[in-house]
């Protein structure tokens, strides 16, 4: 199975639903499955369309390069990471 990042584009939204039931909204230029990819975890999340949108699917490969030739690139994804996190952590 490939792990992937999907990056909302345009006008699309996403509901991610957690194991747990919580739920976090992701929007357009938004990424989520980076975790996966990241930590080689299975998926935390699962995703939903709530409409129509575009995705773009990053695979491992494709990722790491991303990563090493555009360093705003993994500079989003680590912002992505963080406010997670922060918003995470505000709840508990």
């Amino acid at each position: 199975m490939a792990v992937t990042i999907r990056r909302a584009a345009g006008a699309g939204r996403w509901t991610n639903r957690l194991p747990d039931g919580q739920t976090f909204e992701v929007g357009p230029d938004e990424t989520f499955g980076e975790m996966a990819i990241v930590d080689a975890s299975p998926r935390s999340a699962t995703a939903v369309a709530k409409e129509d949108s575009t995705l773009a699917v990053i695979d491992k490969r494709r990722f790491l390069f991303l990563v090493g030739e555009t360093p705003t690139f993994a500079l989003q994804v680590m912002s992505s990471l963080a406010e997670r996190l922060r918003a995470a952590q505000a709840k508990s």
